[in-house]
């Protein structure tokens, strides 16, 4: 989806909260591993994903879906790709933008 909608101005984020002592060289690997073509952010303090959670517990996956407006519109530990791609061409269409 991100190389889809990347000429929409939308972006997608992987952010990793090292729990098992990942570091920069295994999160390099990881990404070129999983194909990712999307930057892998890393929270070392974990801060973002208790945001989210409600606690350090590490559901994975854990989606968030942020509008233009910094909006949380989604946050969920069940990925569905088709949900997702349906949430992002919805909120290109609130914004009177073009989509795919």
């Amino acid at each position: 989806m991100h190389d889809e909608f990347a000429a929409y101005g939308v972006r997608f984020y992987a952010i990793n909260s090292p729990a098992f002592g990942e570091n920069a060289t295994t999160l390099d690997a990881f990404k070129i591993q999983a194909g990712l073509s999307y930057p892998v952010l890393t929270d070392q303090s974990t801060e973002f994903l208790i945001k989210f959670t409600g606690s350090n517990s590490f559901p994975y996956p854990r989606d968030v879906v942020v509008d233009a407006n910094g909006v949380i519109r989604h946050a969920g530990t069940d990925y569905n790709g088709q949900a997702t791609r349906a949430m992002v061409i919805e909120l290109l269409q609130e914004a009177g933008l073009p989509t795919p």
